[in-house]
């Protein structure tokens, strides 16, 4: 048993709501570029967070009723290993 309490961030894209995306549209925009989650990234490792998930997905987005991709939400994402290759050497306590 650890003699501290491990903190453990879960991080998706602009917010856990699906509508997230629509406070800041620009916000959802840095989603797909790197240099915002290198910024997110180092933001977590000075505020001495032990360990980061970042959401990742096999799929294109939510089907709507029809079986189309229902674009209503921001569904594009980069690869969770791409962003955690990216970012680490920018990191100085986060694996």
């Amino acid at each position: 048993m650890p003699d501290r309490t491990i903190l453990v961030t879960a991080l998706l894209g602009a917010g856990w709501h699906p509508a997230a995306w629509r406070a800041d549209p620009a916000a959802a925009r840095d989603t797909t570029r790197l240099a915002h989650w290198r910024c997110v990234f180092v933001e977590q490792d000075r505020a001495a967070v032990d360990a980061v998930t970042l959401e990742d997905a096999f799929t294109a987005g939510p089907l709507d009723a029809d079986g189309d991709l229902d674009t209503r939400t921001v569904v594009g994402r980069l690869d969770a290993l791409l962003v955690a290759s990216a970012v680490a050497p920018t990191l100085a306590r986060l694996p």
